[in-house]
């Protein structure tokens, strides 16, 4: 938002950050529809969400970036939210180690963030910013949690996992989407 077309000063370049007081009302609110929609329900919504907020990122008015950036904090910090529950939802009624669950999915959604982030840095060398935009909305897909599961298999000793298709993204004149 420093550089051109928009030339923001720092300080008001870091005013978009107080979209992550977003993320306060959206995990909120979507921990209340996951207890009464289900998990599976609201998870999908919050991953199409942060597409869309990512998707509106490519935009070139700065409200329409400034908005894409709320719609993709918050469907964000909801889906986190959603996810972190729903793993310890699931581990306490199959194994009862919710703890353990909680921590491995804490471990790889930390791991996920540095890996993509480094990436992040090549993808803009290439791409600028919609070469982020293509890592992040196939980030999106590949590592979500729910919308891609079609159906569940059984693993190693009995452990279950679900199948889900490869990701694919695709860009057409500099702009991204995910398929």
């Amino acid at each position: 938002l420093e550089a051109p077309p928009y030339a923001l000063g720092v300080g008001v370049a870091g005013l978009v950050y107080l979209s992550y007081a977003l993320g306060s009302v959206t995990s909120a609110w979507a921990g209340r529809a996951a207890a009464t929609l289900g998990h599976r329900t609201v998870e999908p919504l919050l991953l199409l969400a942060m597409l869309l907020g990512l998707l509106l990122t490519l935009a070139e008015p700065l409200p329409i970036v400034v908005l894409g950036v709320a719609i993709l904090t918050g469907g964000f910090f909801g889906a986190h939210g959603v996810a972190s529950g729903w793993v310890a939802s699931r581990a306490s009624l199959s194994t009862g180690t919710p703890g353990q669950a909680s921590s491995l999915y804490l471990f790889a959604y930390y791991l996920g963030s540095s890996v993509a982030g480094s990436l992040a840095g090549t993808a803009w060398s290439a791409g600028g910013w919609p070469g982020v935009v293509v890592l992040t909305g196939a980030g999106d897909r590949a590592f979500c949690t729910g919308a891609d599961m079609k159906g569940q298999s059984s693993g190693l000793s009995g452990l279950e996992y679900w199948a889900a298709p490869r990701p694919g993204i695709g860009g057409t004149q500099r702009r991204a989407l995910g398929s």
